[in-house]
């Protein structure tokens, strides 16, 4: 068989196989079954590298699997590698947290520990949760939790974070 025939040939099966790998729309324009398999030099739209957004591109080369490989964007003209469009998944549902009405709360508080008589607030003194602290600025508060020489205190207005146990402070002065 000479050049030509062998040209003509190969030319024959890979038409066959684009043929068995494509449809055609009502336009005539091909479509292929799986975007990521389309025809060189026909159009495909991906996100280009250079514009950043989703634009028409030609397909310029394939791997050897039949994958598109490289594309070359018409706004822009850069070529750079095909990126396949990411499966999008659904989004979690996020659980919002209700918002806490920190007054509520300080009253709610109160009345579980009225009975209590409130610690005067030192950055020196020592204090464990449930107990109630009178502070110059913030006024009655009470402990939530202690944690490395910090404890979350409830105030009237809201909750802050207090240090204690900071003798080291104390007397560097």
């Amino acid at each position: 068989m000479s050049v030509m025939g062998r040209l003509a040939l190969g030319n024959f099966i890979s038409r066959q196989h684009l043929c068995l790998t494509t449809m055609y729309d009502i336009g005539g324009k091909i479509m292929t079954e799986n975007k990521n398999m389309t025809p060189v030099a026909e159009n495909v739209v991906t996100k280009c590298n250079k514009c950043k957004i989703q634009l028409d591109h030609v397909v310029i080369s394939h791997n050897t699997e039949g994958f598109i490989e490289k594309v070359k964007c018409l706004t822009c003209g850069s070529e750079h590698k095909y990126s396949p469009e990411k499966e999008k998944l659904p989004r979690k549902k996020t659980v919002r947290a209700k918002k806490v009405d920190p007054a509520r709360d300080f009253d709610l508080l109160t009345e579980k520990f009225k009975g209590k008589k409130p610690v005067r607030y030192a950055m020196s003194g020592s204090f464990k949760a449930e107990d109630v602290i009178d502070h110059n600025t913030f006024g009655m508060g009470i402990v939530i939790s202690t944690f490395n020489k910090q404890m979350d205190v409830v105030f009237s207005d809201r909750p802050r974070i207090l240090v204690f146990n900071r003798e080291e402070m104390e007397t560097s002065r």
